[in-house]
């Protein structure tokens, strides 16, 4: 962090821990009355968005993770298969629930479950709850990133209607080319 004096160094280390440019600026030391001003400007300075954006790379190599990954827990997680932890076993009269031992689970499954947990009645019977990541917020973030919330333009449709105008030059009048 050439370039950048201790308390920069120090601002650019707190807001790698919540990316909040203003608490960043308080833990770094700076006046909380002007930390939202001087987190402003320290984030404005070249030098500044240099530190920081070395130090991300830094880290994203150093845990290995990256945009790729997340995109891949994300697709783990959207399109999971509650399936590969659980079927039901039909027996003659009898229906049940078979879990799959964990031993068994591929990377994929094991992602998409965040949690499971054996409860014990006073009976004595025994219930094991596993649990997903909520699919929904994955898919959406999914869709998102991929830019499959956005309608597809399609060019050759509007050229050929251009083409096909008697009139092209309503265009440049300021007409609507779809009244025809």
């Amino acid at each position: 962090m050439a370039g950048l004096n201790d308390k920069q160094k120090r601002f650019v280390a707190e807001y790698l821990i919540d990316l909040n440019a203003t608490q960043a600026a308080i833990r770094a030391g700076y006046s909380e009355k002007t930390a939202r001003q001087q987190a402003s400007d320290l984030l404005s300075k070249p030098n500044i968005q240099a530190a920081i954006s070395k130090a991300m790379e830094s880290r994203s190599k150093r845990t290995e993770v990256n945009g790729d990954r997340i995109l891949l827990e994300l697709a783990r997680i959207g399109l999971s298969d509650v399936t590969k932890v659980a079927q039901i076993v039909r027996r003659k009269d009898v229906t049940s629930l078979s879990l799959t031992p964990t031993s068994e689970w591929d990377d994929d499954t094991r992602a998409a479950v965040s949690e499971i947990s054996e409860t014990v009645n006073e009976s004595g019977q025994r219930t094991i709850k596993v649990k997903h990541h909520p699919k929904l917020p994955a898919l959406a973030m999914l869709v998102r990133h991929l830019g499959l919330d956005k309608p597809e333009l399609n060019y050759d449709d509007a050229i050929e209607r251009m083409a096909d105008d008697p009139d092209p030059e309503r265009i440049d009048r300021g007409e609507d080319p779809t009244d025809g």
